[in-house]
């Protein structure tokens, strides 16, 4: 009697041993065959699903009820990095990036796939210092050969310390900007205390946009600098405006 009413678990507690249940692995792991790693498997894959559903419809949720955007997000708090590489799939026109300091290898791969495949138009306008670190220009070095990437250094031995992305045709087809305290990097995401806002106003779109043309103006093609891992000895400089 005792044998029908009770099922030894495998080694640990894990699933019962045996008949429709299966035998557990090691230490109590996945089932071994029969009806629960066939049960086991389908729930997993439909929360899989469940999540990547959630992943799709992300972007939208940042719209109120009218359907205007404008919403924060603070890392190391928010995945902010992902957030970036959504909206950069979303664009269908072009996307114009302000940096500082450009060197997380996702965003790149996000826009160089993103001009491959859809051929959208990316511009990069990075502060003139990412020319002169060799860790930091191999991100560019290896997106200039494929989307267009410009240095610019401001009068004074000023910086470049804008951090914003402008996309021209995003969520509802409407303009979107993404800016703030947030440089594209891994320590920004991981490490640092940062910031953006997320917007699709018109009005405030508008404004980077003609300060995005105008230092693409006043810029240095990358192709222009010399790569200082190649050329050790050559002083490196960009146009400076005067």
């Amino acid at each position: 009697m005792k044998r029908l009413l009770y099922r030894e678990t495998g080694p640990r507690g894990g699933f019962p041993r045996g008949g429709c249940s299966g035998e557990t692995g090691p230490r109590g792991g996945f089932p071994r065959g029969g009806c629960s790693g066939i049960v086991f498997m389908f729930l997993l894959l439909l929360q899989v699903g469940t999540v990547l559903n959630i992943f799709a419809i992300s972007l939208h949720t940042l719209k109120r009820p009218d359907g205007t955007i404008l919403t924060s997000r603070f890392s190391p708090q928010n995945n902010i990095i992902d957030l970036i590489i959504d909206c950069i799939n979303e664009e269908q026109e072009s996307i114009t990036v302000l940096a500082y300091c450009f060197t997380h290898p996702r965003i790149a791969k996000a826009l160089e796939k993103q001009f491959k495949q859809k051929k959208v138009p990316v511009l990069i306008i990075a502060d003139h210092s990412m020319a002169t670190n060799g860790y930091y220009n191999k991100t560019l070095r290896k997106l200039e050969q494929v989307v267009d990437v410009k240095l610019y250094q401001p009068p004074d031995n000023g910086i470049m310390h804008n951090k914003c992305i402008l996309f021209s045709k995003n969520i509802d087809n409407k303009p979107l900007l993404i800016t703030g305290s947030f440089n594209f990097t891994r320590s920004a995401q991981k490490k640092n205390c940062e910031n953006i806002i997320i917007s699709n106003e018109k009005e405030l779109y508008t404004s980077y946009k003609k300060i995005a043309a105008d230092l693409e103006k006043k810029s240095t093609p990358f192709t222009e600098v010399p790569d200082k891992q190649k050329y050790k000895n050559v002083r490196i400089s960009v146009k400076r405006e005067v």
